[in-house]
């Protein structure tokens, strides 16, 4: 399955509900479903804060899939440096810098991730995401970040 919602907060929670639904459709055991309700949302809280501070209004897509357990994507559409992995995470972890991966000066250093972030929503949202998925992908580069996140089924 396949969501794309508008870079609109209010709309994680649907998509958050989605992922619980299909997560027990899909044999998760009850003790991972509120990580899986707490990673998406994060994700998509992360992925809708990106487009609205780079003023786009493509949609966050969300890739819902299942079978032996859970697979949850969701992609925004900030250009960003390619890296993959924990290169991807360290660089959305990153307190300042330049989002083309510019080199600054400690006196022309700006925060581009301060603004990523509202207040709602941590910069160190990857990790958390990390602690509560059976495996994390995460990918970032011009089209924008894609975070992929893998629970398994008990059986």
């Amino acid at each position: 399955m396949t969501l794309a919602i508008p870079p609109q907060s209010g709309l994680v929670r649907f998509v958050r509900l989605i992922a619980v639904a299909l997560a027990r459709l899909n044999g998760i055991e009850d003790e991972s479903i509120d990580d899986i309700r707490l990673a998406t949302g994060e994700a998509c809280n992360r992925a809708v804060a990106a487009n609205r501070t780079a003023a786009l209004d493509a949609p966050v897509t969300v890739e819902i899939s299942g079978g032996r357990g859970l697979v949850v994507t969701v992609r925004d559409r900030q250009p960003l440096p390619p890296a993959n992995g924990m290169q991807a995470a360290d660089l959305l972890r990153q307190s300042a810098g330049d989002p083309d991966g510019a080199a600054a000066d400690d006196s022309s250093r700006t925060s581009w991730l301060d603004d990523l972030f509202d207040d709602s929503v941590l910069p160190e949202v990857i990790g958390l995401i990390a602690g509560l998925a059976d495996d994390l992908t995460v990918q970032t580069g011009p089209a924008g970040t894609s975070v992929t996140m893998v629970w398994r089924s008990a059986g």
